[in-house]
Formats: structure tokens, C-alpha cells, sequence
């Protein structure tokens, strides 16, 4: 009889790893079919997981031929976007300055025609400079990007999702 309750108990333990695994991925497929719309076709997912002691997952994607990182932020619980960080291979401060503040925002204006309350700073950290555009527009409540003084190149975007009420979907 012990025996029976042993197998019965094991049986159980067992089919309940398999729903929970099920249901997981189900929700990592869920959590990728919401993050793709916001990266490029050609970027590819490298790593999906949960932002440590947070309801956050993060999907990680990679364009191979660019070396462009994206991580897409969302609520576990709701599938909600929080944010999405574009993050380039070259670091954008270089002593060589070849574009001015306005050069840069009309960068920020053309990657984001939108952006609305733009401000541009000028960042100096020891003998590198970069600039800095500070924008939000009606997909994003806070977005931030670093812009480089030689070539212009955008080497980070940093964007904060405005939340969507029940009301609006």
C-alpha cells in the first residue's frame, strides 16, 4: 500500500512539472510574440528571462550584422511593453567633434520625426564628448538617446513605453 501512495505521489509530482514547463513556454512564446514587432526582421532572440526579483521578463534579440543588441521589457502578468533598450557595439564619445548640438537634433528628429519636448545635451566625461537628446512622443513617455559628436551615429536609444490603459486597446 505504502508503494501505491509512493508511485500515486511521484506520478502526481511529475505531471505537475510537466504543466508547469508547458505553461511556461507558453508564456515564452507569448512574451516573444509580443517583444518581435519591436525589433527588425533580421534581429534574432538570444535569451528570454525574468528580470531578478521583479515581474519583469526580457526578451534579448541581436542583429548579427549590425551588432545591435535590443532588450524588450514587459510585465509577466500582463504582457505589457515597459521599455526597449537599442544598444549599438561602438561607444559614442570621442574627443573629435564634427557635429554641432543642432546636427544632433535633427539626428534625433530623423530616427524619431515624432519627438516632442526634445532637448539636446552636451555630455563631457574626462577627454570624450557626446551628445545627448532627451525627447518623448506619443509611443514613448521617456526616451533618451546618445548621439556621437564625429559621426553622428546613434549608439544607444533608451525608450520607455507609455502605459496603455484597458480603455485604449
Amino acid at each position: 500500500m505504502m508503494l501505491k501512495k509512493i508511485a500515486a505521489s511521484l506520478l502526481l509530482t511529475a505531471l505537475m512539472s510537466f504543466s508547469l514547463t508547458a505553461d511556461a513556454a507558453l508564456r515564452a512564446k507569448e512574451a516573444l510574440a509580443i517583444a518581435k514587432p519591436e525589433v527588425p526582421q533580421e534581429a534574432v532572440n538570444y535569451q528570454l528571462g525574468v528580470e531578478q526579483g521583479t515581474n519583469v521578463i526580457i526578451a534579448r534579440f541581436r542583429n548579427n550584422n549590425t551588432y545591435i543588441n535590443y532588450d524588450i521589457r514587459m510585465d509577466a502578468e500582463t504582457g505589457a511593453l515597459i521599455s526597449k533598450d537599442i544598444i549599438g557595439s561602438n561607444y559614442v564619445g570621442s574627443t573629435t567633434v564634427l557635429k554641432t548640438a543642432e546636427d544632433a537634433r535633427q539626428i534625433a528628429l530623423e530616427a524619431y520625426p515624432d519627438a516632442q519636448d526634445l532637448t539636446i545635451s552636451t555630455i563631457k566625461d574626462d577627454v570624450n564628448t557626446y551628445y545627448v537628446a532627451f525627447f518623448n512622443n506619443p509611443k514613448f513617455s521617456e526616451a533618451v538617446l546618445e548621439i556621437s559628436p564625429s559621426t553622428g551615429a546613434i549608439g544607444k536609444h533608451l525608450l520607455k513605453y507609455r502605459p496603455v490603459s484597458p480603455t485604449n486597446n
